[in-house]
């Protein structure tokens, strides 16, 4: 255990259940079971806990508490970082990789220099946090690339948040603030969540699956305790008539209430069974998954309702969706050509050939996007985007609408395309924002015609030297169709780099096939083909 001064630094998890553990939160650890505080040790019991489908006003009711002192960081991370620290981050990482000393040596270089250098109370305990999370990193065998991308975010939230949050609390580690996390979460961002944890904050993360959050950092029950609400509507809680003497204008017929009666037992939320349309109000979610390249084939060619990780819940659809890129092509070119033509041939596909497919927005105006935001937030309010003059979507189905305005929402929240020199987060945010009120006819019928858990909707995109060039705008909306939940494979026949121009690797799977092509054309399926599949 690392010293604090002269004591022993011991960091707990705290005791709690899902009755209490929004109580035990409250608490200060001074108040929590287990604590200890001797002139030679110091035992803080710390929450860490995920938060399985949770009532909206339990969250609501951490995040405006404000003697808790939550900071939601799932809506704001700083990554602002100098050009010395970045140029010092990367020399180190250069040399390491250069004499061969391996990234444990180019790990302890980085906590020794780069690492904020805290309080000499809190010295040695930041330095175990931090060896334990590199040991991680090791131990993950991450590629190059990815390795240097959690090194720098690591260093840059360490310094922009976690130094900030520990002054702030006069290095006291009994008066750190509480952390809440919401939704999906990067694989730097997991990193840096444990760090959190392994120091000492109150972290609490909320979602409707742990494994969306922490999906490149498994955690044990040691680290972080797994709590779940399980929501039940009894007969009481139903909603009754609030007279009975109140007229009914309209009755439905024996034959529509037995057809009715029918369609509830069939399709319970998550039944094999979905009515067309069942959904039309709901709101949608992504989960991207990771596949090779044969399954990228056979998933594409399925309904959403059996892809792994399909949910449905009470006002929200999650729907598992492919982001590829396909660089090259086979030896068997026909073999190849007839998987691509059979994926345009899906229904709901869409096919683009030629680059750039958007425009880049002429005009931004911040004052809509303030305008949009929710009460004491920065993350954008849907209600209020559908209700503003300058959405352009009004002539859509109101659930289509609010729908669009949450993947929105979520696009604009967490940044996922990259920043450019000089550009500020919420120029970043901004930009996303009025792009995504840019989007192209065809797309929209796209999405609109997606019936939830049937067929998933499906950008085809042929990217070779001869036909443009993906642009920012094109990856701000590919983003944003990802988001949403539709299917998304990009086949690269020379082997460019296009979408990792603007998009961090991590988010899109790539698949290296045997021959880069040039001059490769675009192949149709055939007249006859088409007729075939119309048909049958």
């Amino acid at each position: 255990m690392p010293m604090e001064g002269d004591r022993k630094i011991e960091i707990l998890q705290a005791e709690m259940n899902i009755d209490n553990w929004l109580i035990q939160l409250s608490k200060s650890p001074v108040e929590r079971k287990g604590f200890l505080e001797t002139g030679g040790m110091l035992s803080l019991p710390a929450l860490s806990v995920f938060v399985k489908n949770a009532p909206q006003q339990k969250i609501d009711s951490l995040v405006y508490d404000k003697k808790l002192s939550v900071h939601v960081l799932s809506s704001f991370m700083d990554n602002t970082i100098s050009s010395d620290m970045l140029s010092s981050t990367e020399k180190i990482l250069r040399y390491s990789r250069k004499k061969n000393m391996g990234r444990e040596h180019a790990a302890k270089e980085i906590m020794l220099s780069l690492l904020p250098q805290l309080h000499p109370s809190l010295k040695e305990h930041f330095h175990q946090c931090t060896e334990e999370i590199f040991q991680r990193i090791h131990s993950g065998k991450l590629p190059y690339l990815v390795f240097k991308r959690v090194c720098i975010d690591l260093i840059k939230w360490s310094h922009n948040h976690l130094q900030i949050w520990v002054e702030e609390a006069d290095f006291d580690l009994k008066q750190l603030p509480k952390i809440m996390w919401r939704g999906k979460a990067s694989q730097s961002e997991q990193y840096f969540l444990l760090l959190l944890m392994k120091f000492g904050f109150d972290v609490v993360c909320f979602g409707q699956d742990e494994e969306l959050v922490f999906t490149d950092v498994p955690l044990s029950s040691e680290s972080m305790q797994m709590l779940s609400y399980h929501h039940q509507i009894s007969e009481s809680s139903k909603s009754t008539p609030a007279s009975a003497a109140v007229e009914e204008k309209r009755t439905a017929t024996p034959a529509y209430r037995a057809s009715k009666e029918i369609e509830e037992l069939l399709s319970e939320k998550n039944s094999l069974y979905y009515r067309p349309w069942q959904f039309r109000e709901h709101r949608t979610s992504s989960l991207t998954l990771k596949t090779t390249y044969e399954e990228m084939f056979m998933i594409g060619k399925q309904p959403g309702s059996i892809r792994p990780g399909f949910q449905a819940g009470e006002d929200s659809v999650r729907i598992p969706v492919l982001f590829s890129k396909v660089l090259g092509v086979s030896k068997n070119r026909r073999r190849y050509w007839r998987a691509v033509q059979e994926l345009m041939q899906q229904p709901q596909a869409s096919t683009i050939k030629s680059f750039p497919f958007t425009r880049k927005t002429s005009s931004i105006n911040p004052l809509h996007y303030s305008a949009s935001l929710a009460e004491d937030s920065t993350v954008l309010d849907p209600e209020k985007m559908v209700l503003g003059e300058w959405w352009k979507y009004t002539s859509l189905p109101k659930g289509f609408q609010l729908a669009l305005a949450s993947a929105i929402s979520r696009h604009c929240e967490r940044p996922r395309l990259k920043q450019l020199k000089d550009e500020t987060l919420f120029e970043l945010q901004l930009y996303l924002f009025h792009q995504a009120l840019q989007i192209p006819k065809d797309m929209l019928i796209l999405l609109q015609n997606f019936d939830l858990p049937h067929d998933v909707p499906k950008l085809i995109l042929y990217h070779n030297e001869n036909n443009g060039y993906l642009t920012r705008s094109d990856a701000a909306l590919l983003l944003l169709l990802n988001e949403f939940g539709i299917d998304l494979i990009l086949f690269n026949p020379p082997g460019r780099l296009d979408l990792e121009k603007y998009i961090e690797e991590q988010y899109f799977d790539n698949h290296w096939l045997e021959e880069m092509s040039y001059g490769e054309g675009f192949r149709e399926p055939s007249a006859v083909k088409r007729l075939l599949r119309k048909w049958f």
